[in-house]
């Protein structure tokens, strides 16, 4: 079973997990979605519209804001493509074991 992940692209993630599948509960579209068109001078914009995000169960992390699903594994990132360090926002767990050490069990 697909669990967990990093969004990027709410409304698509939306669409295809639903509301039952991730905290991501509702988009409230506040215009129209946008042309998809890109622009700028080297094309970095795209226009996606504007929308307002509702959660359920979600938790928010760090100084930036990680909205994250504990529950489902997933972590939404900014829509506007903003770039942010996942180890200062969200706690890492080391899940393996690491090689013994040559002092293990030396004062």
């Amino acid at each position: 079973e697909d669990c967990g992940g990093v969004v990027y692209d709410w409304p698509a993630h939306l669409r295809e997990r639903g509301d039952d599948m991730s905290a991501l509960a509702d988009l409230e579209w506040l215009n129209d979605a946008g042309s998809g068109e890109a622009y700028g001078a080297d094309g970095e914009f795209v226009d996606g519209g504007a929308y307002v995000a509702r959660f359920t169960g979600a938790a928010i992390a760090g100084d930036d804001g990680f909205i994250v699903d504990e529950i489902g594994c997933w972590t939404f990132l900014s829509s506007s493509g903003r770039w942010a360090q996942a180890a200062r926002n969200v706690q890492m767990l080391e899940l393996w074991d690491g090689p013994t050490s040559p002092t293990d069990g030396e004062p």
